[in-house]
């Protein structure tokens, strides 16, 4: 027997395929130096409230965010050892993030900078305000690469409540 033509199921595999390869592509080809700023600052907002609250959970070491010298990135350490990034509770991995890669992955090409963090590390106080602070801690993440100018992401975190604000300058 002679096939001339495909079949209704083969058609809809072949649609289901690409229209999942383009559903997780797309957004990544379209993303833009802003967006991935956001996507880097949302995630360190994330991680600042877990800090936030694990150090006020466990006053007697409490746990700090190091940002690293080179500005790709952070990890969550207890003070304790501020060298050794925590084990995620959710996950068993190191709480190790590096702009472009695992859960930061929408952050390629995204640098951090900072302002008013002594020694490149955020601590708590038991109640939840930042300890010791010289101002208002302040991250820069910084979209550039090819297709535009770089752009910004703002985050202040108040050193009263530890609540943080994101801005577009």
């Amino acid at each position: 027997m002679n096939r001339r033509a495909f079949t209704l199921i083969e058609i809809t595999v072949s649609v289901v395929i690409i229209v999942t390869v383009a559903a997780l592509t797309i957004p990544y080809f379209a993303s833009t130096h802003v967006d991935r700023a956001a996507a880097a600052a949302s995630l360190f907002e994330s991680d600042l409230r877990y800090a936030q609250l694990a150090s006020m959970a466990q006053t007697q070491d409490p746990v700090v965010i190091r940002i690293k010298v080179d500005g790709t990135g952070y990890w969550l350490a207890r003070l304790s050892t501020p060298n050794v990034p925590v084990t995620r509770p959710d996950t068993g991995a190191v709480w190790d993030i590096t702009m472009g890669l695992n859960r930061a992955r929408a952050s390629a090409n995204v640098a951090v900078s900072t302002v008013n963090i002594t020694g490149q590390t955020i601590r708590f106080t038991p109640l939840g305000s930042v300890h010791l602070p010289t101002g208002s801690p302040t991250l820069t993440f910084t979209g550039s690469g090819p297709g535009g100018p770089a752009r910004s992401c703002v985050v202040t975190v108040d050193p009263v409540t530890g609540r943080t604000t994101a801005s577009f300058p």
